[in-house]
């Protein structure tokens, strides 16, 4: 549920209930704490990529852009693989992020480099996720951090 506004953008999108409120004491554990803790996660994202006006993909893109070695380009087919998407999928992200002089394209494979504006706001969205998930968290209560985090863990090293 949600309501519609505007963004800097100028176009309309969904403002998010961000606070549900805290589960009950004696909650369950295991996959719903897992879900929840997630969640969570995934609200800090998209929280941080609306306040540095970018989508969350290219939030991701970027901050995982800004890991390799500077000078380094990325393929295309290996930031999909990076990004869980299609190549097709990380290609338009690259091309929006090279659109907002965030990055520079080169090369037959699509290779994928942040400008030093990229990587400073990739710096600077990082630390703000950082602190966003670290407020979120401390919302939840400990039962549920650490039944959510085992539960995660387990998945983890099961797939490992």
């Amino acid at each position: 549920m949600g309501v519609s506004q505007t963004s800097s953008r100028g176009h309309a999108r969904l403002a998010l209930v961000t606070n549900p409120p805290p589960a009950a004491s004696g909650a369950p554990t295991g996959v719903p704490a897992g879900l929840r803790l997630l969640r969570t996660l995934d609200r800090a994202v998209l929280e941080v990529a609306r306040e540095v006006e970018l989508r969350p993909m290219e939030l991701y893109a970027l901050i995982l852009l800004s890991q390799p070695v500077r000078g380094s380009a990325t393929p295309t087919r290996k930031l999909a693989e990076m990004l869980a998407a299609s190549s097709s999928q990380a290609k338009q992200i690259a091309l929006r992020l090279s659109a907002r002089g965030l990055a520079v394209r080169s090369g037959s494979h699509g290779n994928t480099q942040l400008t030093a504006a990229g990587h400073a706001l990739a710096e600077q969205a990082g630390e703000m996720l950082e602190r966003e998930i670290a407020a979120r968290v401390s919302r939840i209560e400990a039962g549920g951090l650490a039944g959510g985090s085992a539960t995660i863990a387990r998945l983890l090293s099961a797939s490992a």
